[in-house]
């Protein structure tokens, strides 16, 4: 445990409102990842192919949560505010964690990660590293 006051110190795990200023440049990210995605997928069926798109999944996530976690006008909502978007991990994708936001941030995935929230910031789409929009 930490005996960093919690109302003054952010939740590393909780979740992290984009300032809309950012959402272009998230999107720009998102669509990188889709092209390598793409090229990804066009190479032969192996167990090493779907590691490398587990992996590029991932580095997506640590980008775009670097870019929010690291701009001084992105928020931390209340994680008390309730609702769908409330904190609630695990609601989104079979299987992966993960966010689906209505707002497009990060989207949702089928199969990968989901964290269900009317303005989610996470998770990839249609699983894979995030092209979703609202």
């Amino acid at each position: 445990m930490s005996n960093n006051d919690s109302t003054t110190q952010p939740n590393p795990f909780g979740y992290f409102k984009p300032h809309e200023d950012m959402l272009p440049l998230i999107q720009e990210v998102r669509e990188a990842y889709t092209v390598v995605d793409k090229f990804l997928n066009t190479l032969p069926a192996s167990r090493q192919r779907s590691i490398a798109i587990t992996e590029l999944e991932t580095s997506a996530m640590w980008a775009i949560k670097g870019l929010v976690l690291n701009d001084q006008k992105s928020t931390q909502p209340d994680e008390g505010r309730g609702g769908a978007g409330g904190g609630v991990v695990g609601a989104g994708g079979a299987g992966r964690a993960g966010r689906a936001g209505a707002d497009g941030v990060d989207g949702g995935g089928a199969g990968r990660a989901g964290r269900a929230g009317a303005d989610g910031v996470d998770g990839g789409g249609a699983g894979r590293a995030g092209v979703t929009g609202a």
